[in-house]
């Protein structure tokens, strides 16, 4: 284990923090009024008769801040990486089930002479 991965481990909470499960509702939140803004903009400019020419900037900029919000609550909801383990994944499996795969496979079928036109 190098020392970096041994001082993340050891900093790392035990289980979904309550900054990470509040982030995360809150780009939720903001992702859902973004929604909302956006269809309530689009059906104000039915209502008036006006075209469509996009999205205000406004609603596109809380739609990328909650994602980022959204982002930023899932890495601290997550728990703490483990490393890859190949040497105990392959200690279970013997050489038989390593190396099964067939070892040529044919697609001759009869299409030709069923669906020929005659």
């Amino acid at each position: 284990m190098s020392v970096a991965s041994a001082a993340f481990s050891a900093s790392a909470p035990a289980g979904p923090s309550p900054l990470g499960r509040i982030l995360c509702t809150l780009g939720f939140l903001l992702l859902a009024h973004s929604g909302y803004s956006t269809y309530e903009h689009l059906s104000y400019l039915k209502v008036v008769g006006r075209h469509s020419d996009g999205i205000p900037f406004d609603i596109v900029v809380e739609c990328l801040v909650a994602t980022l919000v959204f982002m930023i609550g899932i890495v601290y909801v997550s728990g703490p990486l483990r490393e890859a383990q190949l040497e105990k994944a392959m200690e279970r499996q013997t050489v038989e089930e390593v190396e099964s795969r067939p070892s040529f496979v044919t697609f001759n079928n009869r299409s030709r002479v069923l669906f020929t036109r005659t």
